[in-house]
């Protein structure tokens, strides 16, 4: 326990700044297209006035597979989101994420997934951070759980507004997921 904490002190902070792109993925969807729409705003008024405006965006397109006419499935989806807050007339919030992701299952447990992220957020000291990948991705059922894991690698691009520095870099990526299916 004592080695993994000190691992955790001295990994590098842009390992913690990693996405969670398995929390995106669609939970239970049908076949075809599907698409939702969050917007809000507000407008506070007291000691500090505040106005703040969020909005997200997913779309779906899941194709089913069908193993006797030997057909593959495909799920591609883009998520977004973008916020600003201001408070007193200055802002204290302000920044924007999307991803688009295609997973191609080619047989019914394994398959390959393309992937394209940028995001920024003016508070997190982040410009810009864009990242493309690809991947391997294996799945399977275990009794009402669905479980998967999967590499791949990405080229990212950074660019940190305080130091002004920008860095184009390959790193690697992987997940271990498990899904319940609710009965």
């Amino acid at each position: 326990m004592r080695y993994l904490l000190v691992l955790i002190l001295l990994m590098p902070s842009t390992a913690l700044s990693q996405v969670n792109a398995e929390a995106f993925r669609g939970g239970d969807l049908k076949g075809g297209f599907s698409s939702q729409v969050d917007l809000s705003f507000g407008y506070l008024s007291g000691n500090v006035k505040q106005t703040y405006w969020d909005s997200e965006l997913r779309f779906d397109y899941l194709s089913e597979s069908n193993a006797k006419l030997n057909e593959t499935s495909h799920h591609v989806f883009f998520v977004g989101s973008w916020g600003r807050g201001e408070a007193q007339g200055k802002p204290y919030k302000d920044n924007l994420f999307s991803h688009l992701r295609w997973v191609h299952l080619w047989d019914t447990n394994a398959g390959t997934e393309y992937f394209l992220q940028t995001q920024y957020d003016e508070f997190k000291d982040l410009r810009q951070r864009s990242l493309a990948g690809l991947g391997w991705r294996h799945e399977f059922w275990l009794i009402s759980t669905l479980l998967a894991y999967g590499v791949g690698t990405m080229l990212e691009y950074e660019d940190i507004m305080s130091t002004s520095q920008t860095q184009l870099v390959v790193r690697s990526t992987n997940y271990v997921s498990a899904s319940i299916k609710k009965t």
